[in-house]
């Protein structure tokens, strides 16, 4: 998170960041977490949430998280 938050950081002034995605390949709960993290640290308009599916889980474990913003 902190990582993200940096990076944010460094790019919000030259990108105008609408949207959140995050996807999990089975860890809702770890979603939920991420977004109290991320709470008052970024913006955003939009947060798209979704499940990671069959090809890239096949690349992913169990319990993967990726967050990205757009």
């Amino acid at each position: 998170i902190d990582a993200f938050i940096k990076k944010y950081d460094e790019k919000k002034g030259s990108h105008n960041y609408t949207i959140l995605s995050i996807a999990h390949a089975n860890a809702p709960e770890k979603v939920d977490l991420i977004l109290n993290e991320l709470d008052g640290k970024i913006t955003y308009d939009r947060i798209v949430i979704t499940e990671i599916g069959p090809l890239m889980g096949t690349y992913t474990a169990e319990g993967a998280v990726l967050v990205s913003i757009l």
